[in-house]
């Protein structure tokens, strides 16, 4: 994880991944179209950005290692 996200949005994307891999791209396609999720509709427009950015880059190793 980013060590540089805030700790309040650290701890968001640490639940958000509790609820496993196919949770989580649902939680991506959400916030990309602009949508919100529980754990986000709190959040800045910003910090939204933020918690789906992190979790694309999550999501991109375990895509990655399911290549290999």
């Amino acid at each position: 994880m980013n060590k540089d996200l805030p700790p309040h949005l650290q701890t968001i994307v640490e639940t958000l991944c509790d609820a496993g891999c196919e949770r989580v791209n649902v939680i991506i396609e959400t916030l990309s179209k602009g949508g919100d999720v529980k754990h986000t509709a709190v959040l800045t427009e910003k910090e939204r950005k933020q918690v789906l950015h992190e979790l694309q880059n999550i999501m991109s190793v375990y895509d990655q290692n399911e290549q290999l």
